[in-house]
């Protein structure tokens, strides 16, 4: 890669340079180990700031980092965690994984991974979206749970997170389908086909719980 497009800082010191030098728009930069961690990074250094963030220094940073820095803890989620006593990306790294589970659902064990830095979702090329067949997401518990309003939480999250990328790329579809893995592996599919179209994550939430 270093051979093609030279070191992580100075491939990102053209991109600005490229951005400001087309568009007259300055470009702030992030450089981690992960998307959440970039993200993080772009937002530490505004206008057209460019860090780097090597994985030695991220427990460091997130320890006294506050929580609602970090892409995707919004005022809600920011005030619930206020409640908990959780203000800092190093608390919620070290909460209670029932605690957080007990009050966010499905979604507390995702919020303890990002107050640790971590974050598996992949960078895809914009080729990826040239022909689309259809749009999913997908979730492995930590635990196995036979919880209706846990089960029902998660259907949502991930029913909304669908409804989104839909909506963004300018798409709707009417076949709805859900797949479910046990321990062992062993898999079974359902699907609903709808008489008409939707981009909506609520009524694919609905669908997806028949």
């Amino acid at each position: 890669t270093f051979k093609f497009f030279g070191t992580p800082l100075s491939l990102a010191k053209r991109i600005q340079e490229e951005i400001e030098a087309e568009w007259g728009l300055t470009a702030s930069i992030g450089i981690a180990p992960n998307k959440l961690l970039a993200k993080l990074a772009s937002a530490l250094r505004k206008p057209r700031g460019l860090v780097y963030l090597p994985a030695a220094e991220v427990p460091a940073l997130l320890e006294e980092l506050p929580a609602d820095q970090l892409c995707g803890i919004g005022e809600k989620t920011r005030e619930a965690l206020f409640q908990m006593g959780i203000w800092t990306c190093g608390q919620l790294g070290r909460a209670s994984f029932e605690a957080l589970f007990d009050r966010f659902g499905i979604l507390g064990p995702l919020l303890k991974r990002m107050g640790q830095g971590l974050d598996e979702s992949p960078v895809l090329p914009s080729s990826d979206g040239e022909v689309v067949k259809s749009m999913s997401h997908s979730y492995t518990l930590p635990r196995d749970t036979d919880s209706p309003l846990a089960l029902s939480s998660l259907l949502l999250h991930l029913s909304e997170k669908v409804g989104r990328r839909l909506r963004q790329g300018g798409y709707q579809g009417r076949i709805v389908t859900l797949t479910v893995r046990y321990r062992d592996f062993a898999t079974f599919s359902r699907r609903k086909t709808l008489n008409h179209f939707l981009d909506d994550g609520y009524e694919i939430h609905k669908t997806a719980l028949r």
